[in-house]
């Protein structure tokens, strides 16, 4: 397989943080005369501040939930949503919300399609059991492996990222996942993997790890930073898929080759060879 190391100093939030969305007053309507004006509250069609922040927009084939095939632009990001019980400078964990569109200007809300539970009790849910039931694919994925990564009193889920498998006809959706640990929100340092039969979820969470990492560089040599990850991107050529990923206390940019299901690193990170 091929792992390149690009090193470079923080060139991270180039690819990462393209399309965010403002929390400033709704009822402007910047889209609303088939302009985007920047500086303003982009609303989606329903009046409501589009939540799509550290995301991705693509355009995709697909069968919507009436069954009928068609073709937009979709758009995946963060959800920023206030919630409940919270303050606005606490860290927390609304899930991934996602937009769809005809024009890149007018947005209809396809809801959150990656949910992250309250508490250990959500796993009686129905909608959690559902989509945790066991399954022999993915042995790692339950829901105690949700609610670690996603729960929403402090996890950080960030930098959502979205590919089809045309071989196994799945969605699946990357992010840079986080807690909060030894004083730090940003130390667990891990890419996540989601996947779905469908654009609009639900995402069940399958695995979170670390990744590619260059023994060599000097910037990791005694720290714990081997294979880290943080702001991230994907990229797919030729039935071959990539994560594009920051990592060494964001002073190294790596592009590593994924698996041909899109949802693990290709090789034991730990015996890849760089350019190989």
């Amino acid at each position: 397989m091929k792992l390149k190391l690009l090193l470079t100093a923080c060139l991270l939030v180039v690819f990462s943080c393209l399309f965010v969305a403002c929390s400033v007053a709704p009822e402007n309507k910047p889209s609303e005369n088939g302009v985007i004006v920047s500086g303003q509250t982009w609303s989606d069609e329903s009046g409501n501040v589009i939540e799509a922040h550290g995301g991705q927009v693509q355009k995709l084939t697909y069968t919507d939930r009436n069954g009928k095939t068609i073709t937009k632009f979709w758009w995946v990001g963060e959800n920023k949503e206030q919630m409940a019980g919270y303050t606005e400078d606490e860290y927390k964990n609304n899930g991934l919300k996602a937009y769809s569109s005809y024009d890149l200007v007018h947005w209809t809300s396809e809801g959150v399609v990656l949910r992250s539970p309250e508490n250990l009790n959500d796993g009686e849910d129905p909608y959690f059991s559902s989509l945790y039931a066991p399954n022999d694919k993915y042995p790692n994925s339950d829901f105690s492996l949700a609610y670690t990564i996603l729960h929403k009193s402090g996890s950080i889920c960030e930098r959502p990222k979205m590919l089809y498998n045309a071989k196994t006809g799945l969605y699946v959706l990357w992010f840079h996942s986080d807690d909060y640990e030894n004083g730090s929100y940003y130390k667990r340092a891990q890419a996540s993997v989601a996947v779905s039969e469908h654009p609009f979820g639900p995402f069940r969470l399958i695995n979170s790890f670390r990744m590619y990492y260059d023994a060599d560089n000097f910037i990791t040599q005694g720290t714990t930073e081997y294979g880290a990850v943080r702001d991230m991107n994907v990229f797919e050529e030729n039935e071959k898929a990539y994560l594009i990923y920051s990592s060494d206390s964001n002073q190294t940019l790596y592009i590593g080759l994924l698996n041909d299901e899109y949802t693990a690193p290709a090789e034991d990170p730990s015996e890849a060879v760089r350019g190989e």
